[in-house]
């Protein structure tokens, strides 16, 4: 209705949301949207805007009556009566969601290397090139961390790849370990790594965070049952 009630509900609403009609009927569009766009007051503004524009579209997440999240693609239409007043609408939309974490999924695999989860050279760039600007505006510096692993080539020759491979993995979660949630961390290929530090005042500032990295990647690695022995040459280049 004009007030966002629901009055009718069909066997397509019914198969996409799982409420049955006699358990909907009387409550608020509302319940269908995400904790997070009900604060935002998302269901108000689609109604506002259906009202004043005759129409209004969404592509989000909505939420079953089981908590489950799907992605809506869908539209709202304003319904008038004779003198043009809006006495209701109706909302046709369509579960999504698998084209969506297709899309997602497909976005993921060209930003990040798929071994470790980091973001690979070409979302580094990106990074990079962001962290240049705001550096520019804000007055502030940008250090660059290139960081070689030691002895991964003896790690992969005596005892696998699959050996190598966790290392990267565990060398990946120590670095997220040591920088700000501000900061990027990505892997270039092979056994190099690299850092973007940003919002920094000195080169000082960058050498502690290079101190840090290199103690924590030099502590021993568990690895099929084995210590193992790394560490980390570390290079830094600074902006301006």
């Amino acid at each position: 209705d004009v007030s966002g009630h629901i009055v009718s509900w069909n066997p397509g609403a019914e198969r996409i949301l799982g409420y049955r009609k006699a358990e909907i009927v009387g409550s608020h569009v509302s319940v269908f949207f995400t904790p997070e766009d009900r604060e935002k007051g998302e269901p108000q503004r689609l109604l506002r805007q259906a009202a004043q524009d005759g129409r209004s579209e969404e592509d989000s997440w909505r939420v079953r009556k089981d908590g489950q999240r799907f992605w809506c693609t869908g539209a709202m239409g304003a319904l008038h009566d004779s003198a043009g007043c809006v006495q209701g609408f109706v909302e046709i939309m369509r579960d999504n969601t698998e084209r969506r974490l297709a899309e997602q999924n497909a976005f993921f695999l060209a930003n990040h290397d798929p071994l470790t989860g980091l973001p690979n050279r070409a979302r580094f760039m990106e990074r990079l090139h962001e962290a240049l600007i705001n550096a520019d505006r804000d007055a502030m510096r940008v250090a660059v961390l290139l960081l070689d692993l030691d002895r991964f080539k003896s790690i992969n020759d005596h005892l696998g790849h699959h050996a190598g491979d966790e290392l990267l993995r565990l060398v990946a979660q120590r670095l997220l370990r040591c920088v700000r949630e501000t900061d990027t961390v990505a892997r270039l290929g092979g056994d190099e790594f690299v850092v973007v530090l940003t919002r920094l005042k000195s080169l000082s500032a960058a050498e502690l965070i290079a101190e840090n990295i290199v103690r924590e990647l030099g502590h021993n690695y568990e690895i099929e049952q084995q210590l193992v022995k790394s560490g980390a040459s570390v290079g830094i280049a600074m902006y301006p």
